[in-house]
């Protein structure tokens, strides 16, 4: 499900650019430092697996 950026901004104002629209790069340092491995290298593989 995507909602337009515009119906974002109308609906959450600044919080739209701030949360709901920046990208962001978050990498799970701690686990892949200590070895752990991940069953799907992506959200997107992961989601797709149940669907």
């Amino acid at each position: 499900w995507v909602a337009p950026a515009f119906a974002l901004r109308a609906a959450l104002g600044e919080l739209a650019d701030e949360g709901a629209l920046a990208s962001q790069r978050v990498l799970p340092k701690v686990l892949l430092d200590n070895g752990f491995t991940f069953a799907y290298e992506s959200a997107e593989q992961a989601l797709g697996s149940v669907a």
